[in-house]
């Protein structure tokens, strides 16, 4: 992922930073340094992880003079380090909807009222995603209250996705949660998108809120 900085990392006081910019920081391991055959491990504090998520990719290479003229190891396009996670982002404010106002016509008067603890309503927000999210891949939502105090209940049915057209899914409860885990178009292959990055998407499932 792109935007990576390093601009204001840390290390710990046994190294020097040379220079740090941007995506691209110089390390001074002092002595002794590396050493053939022996691993090494150390400590980058305080990154500004990079935008979009994925896998990541490092360059790392050593030098044997602190003017970075004399190389000596090198790797390029490394991915066995980790993958950084994409961001869901919430589209304007989410909306509740009491059973009562999905029954005007019968409850009149009650559709008026906000939902109330105590009775199932619809829980309704829009999303997007930095990375693209495939079939047979999962979608997982739950609720924890403030504090100590108990989040939202919810149910399967009623839960639907919908982009342009709405998403093939198969929900279930996670009984040691109590979370939704949905299966995203289960029936295709692992290779075809499921939700595109970047795209709004809303989602709608009951919920029965158990404190107020």
């Amino acid at each position: 992922p792109t935007e990576f900085d390093f601009t204001q990392s840390t290390v710990f006081s046994n190294y020097d930073i040379l220079a740090q910019e941007g995506s691209r920081m110089v390390i001074n391991m002092r002595t002794p340094g590396f050493q053939q055959d022996k691993e090494l491990k150390f400590t980058v504090f305080n990154v500004r992880l990079g935008r979009g998520g994925g896998q990541t990719r490092w360059n790392i290479v050593t030098y044997a003079d602190s003017k970075l003229l004399v190389k000596r190891d090198e790797v390029l396009q490394y991915e066995g380090g980790f993958r950084l996670p994409g961001k869901v982002t919430v589209l304007g404010t989410p909306d509740l909807t009491s059973a009562y106002k999905e029954s005007r016509l019968m409850f009149p008067v009650k559709s008026l009222f906000q939902p109330r603890m105590s009775e199932w309503a619809t829980a309704e927000f829009r999303v997007q995603f930095s990375q693209p999210v495939y079939s047979t891949g999962n979608l997982v939502i739950s609720c924890q209250g403030a504090g100590d105090s108990p989040g939202y209940l919810i149910k399967t049915d009623g839960f639907v996705i919908i982009g342009t057209g709405q998403i093939a899914a198969i929900p279930v409860i996670d009984k040691t949660t109590g979370g939704l885990k949905a299966t995203l178009k289960p029936s295709r292959p692992a290779s075809e998108v499921a939700l595109m990055a970047d795209t709004p998407y809303t989602v709608s499932l009951r919920v029965y809120p158990q404190s107020a």
